[in-house]
């Protein structure tokens, strides 16, 4: 089985990539959302704030996360701004 998260294209406004997450737009929501690169189902705590941080760099402070709901065994989180 692969994993559409894994195998991502570059079919939406990409924000951000380094070793550890990807950021780009959801291509079903149009919202941004942050992606662990690495095909992993859970993370750490710290982990996480390494994600949510890059993406309050980028979008401001006012953020909420919302995890996966459909792809659970790639850890990702859609972002909404305006908290």
């Amino acid at each position: 089985m692969t994993c559409s998260l894994c195998e991502r294209e570059k079919k939406t406004k990409w924000h951000y990539h380094d070793e550890r997450i990807s950021i780009f737009e959801c291509e079903s929501c149009k919202v941004p959302m942050w992606v662990w690169n690495e095909h992993k189902a859970k993370l750490s705590k710290k982990q996480i704030e390494y994600g949510r941080g890059m993406c309050r760099k980028l979008f401001g402070e006012d953020l909420s996360f919302r995890g996966p709901k459909k792809i659970l065994n790639h850890y990702h989180e859609h972002v909404k701004r305006g908290g």
